[in-house]
């Protein structure tokens, strides 16, 4: 988390900072080039679940919330379908960040994006980036905080969140980016597709905003399952959250029947005409 007087990144070039990183300016910040924010959240480790039967026995990943309000979840497990008709459920998507959440307490925020639910360590969600400034924050080029794809049976990683906090004034004009997308819900040919990752969170905090550039806040999308499985059958993993709730996971009908997943949901953007001064350091 630096600190710096005057901080400019030229056009062509390109600063990769990790998940949580906070630069603090007590002058002006320019961004003319590239800043990418690396994804943070993401499927930890695994948990064996024991049983004779049933849509309890497998492994399963458990996903990291990142600063959402409930992980994603991963989908259920049935060795046999066909042998034990029943139902297995695809997992839940993450529960999104209230806006309130955000425009009271963005100082709080400590990751970004929730990560996808799923069985393996795909879907990480996007990173978080805060730009803290006395003076002026000027966007020209490209911030990218989006979340990851899932891939196999993991649902895609929650939006990344960049928070844009300036004393003086905070502009991101005709031809720049911010994006904070949802990663896609990964591929699933034995069961249900992963739900898409919830799009992710841009926060502007200036007494004067000027906005005119792309503001990217798309959930992630889920593929659609086709076709049916006739043994073992997996439910898709939920998509991670961030400004909008990660997608359900796909099921498995008791026939075999594999259903699709669900999109992450879009995220959000906030925009307050204060002095956030007080709540940037």
């Amino acid at each position: 988390n630096p600190n710096y007087a005057n901080f400019t990144i030229e056009a062509g070039q390109k600063l990769v900072v990790t998940a949580g990183t906070t630069i603090r300016c007590s002058g002006d910040f320019i961004n003319n080039g590239t800043i990418e924010v690396r994804p943070g959240a993401e499927v930890t480790e695994t948990t064996t679940i024991s049983g004779s039967s049933g849509p309890s026995q497998g492994m399963a990943g458990i996903a990291h919330p990142g600063d959402a309000f409930a992980a994603a979840s991963s989908g259920r497990y049935h060795y046999d379908i066909t042998g034990i008709p029943r139902v297995v459920n695809g997992g839940e998507g993450g529960r999104r960040i209230p806006q309130n959440t955000v425009v009271t307490s963005f100082n709080s925020l400590r990751i970004g994006g929730g990560s996808g639910g799923g069985w393996t360590s795909g879907g990480l969600g996007g990173g978080l980036l805060k730009i803290y400034c006395r003076g002026a924050i000027t966007n020209n080029g490209t911030i990218d905080a989006d979340g990851l794809n899932g891939t196999t049976q993991t649902g895609g990683g929650g939006g990344g969140i960049v928070i844009l906090a300036s004393s003086t004034s905070v502009s991101s004009p005709a031809g720049s980016t911010i994006s904070v997308a949802g990663g896609n819900g990964g591929s699933f040919p034995y069961g249900g597709s992963p739900g898409g990752g919830g799009g992710g969170i841009i926060g502007l905090f200036a007494p004067v905003i000027t906005t005119g550039g792309s503001l990217n806040i798309n959930g992630g999308i889920a593929q659609t399952a086709t076709g049916s499985v006739s043994s073992n059958a997996y439910g898709g993993g939920g998509g991670g959250a961030s400004g909008g709730n990660g997608g359900n996971g796909g099921s498995v009908s008791s026939t075999g029947l594999k259903n699709s997943g669900q999109n992450g949901l879009t995220g959000y953007v906030i925009e307050r005409q204060v002095n956030p001064a007080y709540m940037m350091y």
